[in-house]
């Protein structure tokens, strides 16, 4: 009897117990292994290559930024080209550094494809308008790539030309300059500058840019002996190759004076207009020249020397038969180079 009633007591404690634990676990599922994954139900989402500095916002990266990234990404040639199209576009457009400092900071991106970012440069370049220059300039002194460096010496003097001008009425000129004129600039950057400056062929760009000369050295031979590559890389831009500039010509004409003697000023500046070369450029030169006195000579051949245009021959030898020129000296510099033409 005792062990029939130690038999139910075990039974029914066993029972409560199976009972209690049932309770305690309502509603409870047990906790997956350790070693699974936890299971999510968010949608994947593809990330695109940051564009801006840690830390800032991502939403401001333009629409058709983010475009041109997923074209390449997706090896989609035809749209790549066209949004690299809109882009440049855009670019020109643009009236604030938003879609130009967004352009700049996917160059500076090393994690994107090296062609994708040199492509980008040359939208900045081709595309640049005003609010694209600080920019630019910002990059060549930022970016780690020396390929990017480069690139921006060797295009930034196509960044501007007399025909751009015209016909997209897109002028950098003063944002050049100012880049030009700035405390520190990079000597790398100074030469292609000032011929970005002189293929302007703004009038006050040239101007600048022989006032940037004249107003440091005195005489020829303080400019011929300057270290200075600030002056170096003005008279370069000014005296190194063609000016395509039929405005600026009224402006430089006007800076020639013979009350001076022949300054560095008056040497640029006849040069300026030789590198012009046009007939109207060529017809100054030789009004000025037939006032001068002769220690214009030497100016003389030097700008006279160098003319190309197919009408050069013809003014010069017409100057040289009917000119009344008060320096003998000038004459035969004259006749001297449309001698040197028919050779």
């Amino acid at each position: 009897m005792r062990q029939k009633t130690t038999a139910i007591l075990a039974f029914c404690a066993l029972a409560g117990a199976l009972l209690i634990w049932a309770w305690s676990t309502r509603g409870h599922r047990p906790p997956p292994p350790q070693n699974s994954p936890p299971v999510s139900t968010a949608p994947t989402l593809v990330r695109l290559p940051a564009l801006e500095e840690p830390g800032s916002a991502r939403d401001k990266i333009p629409p058709l930024l983010r475009d041109l990234l997923e074209a390449q990404r997706t090896h989609d040639a035809a749209r790549e080209a066209q949004y690299f199209a809109e882009l440049q576009k855009q670019l020109l457009q643009s009236r604030d550094s938003e879609l130009a400092d967004a352009v700049c900071n996917a160059i500076k991106n090393a994690s994107l494809d090296k062609g994708l970012r040199l492509g980008l440069l040359e939208a900045l370049i081709q595309g640049a308008s005003a609010p694209v220059i600080p920019g630019l300039i910002d990059l060549f002194h930022t970016s780690k790539d020396p390929e990017i460096k480069s690139d921006i010496v060797a295009k930034l003097p196509e960044i501007q030309g007399e025909a751009r001008l015209v016909d997209q009425g897109v002028n950098v000129a003063p944002e050049l300059m100012s880049a030009f004129s700035g405390e520190q600039p990079d000597s790398a950057l100074l030469g292609p500058l000032a011929q970005a400056l002189a293929a302007t062929g703004d009038e006050k760009a040239l101007s600048f840019l022989i006032g940037q000369a004249s107003q440091q050295v005195k005489t020829l031979q303080e400019m011929e002996s300057s270290q200075d590559p600030r002056l170096a890389a003005a008279v370069a831009a000014l005296t190194n190759g063609r000016i395509s500039s039929a405005a600026a010509v009224p402006a430089l004409a006007r800076r020639l004076d013979t009350s001076q003697g022949a300054t560095v000023d008056a040497y640029l500046t006849t040069m300026t207009l030789s590198s012009i070369g046009n007939p109207a450029a060529i017809q100054s030169l030789l009004h000025f020249f037939e006032t001068a006195p002769d220690d214009f000579a030497p100016l003389a051949e030097a700008s006279l020397s160098r003319l190309t245009h197919p009408e050069a021959q013809m003014l010069l030898q017409t100057a040289a038969a009917n000119g009344t020129f008060q320096s003998s000296s000038l004459k035969a510099t004259v006749v001297k180079a449309a001698d040197h033409l028919t050779k």
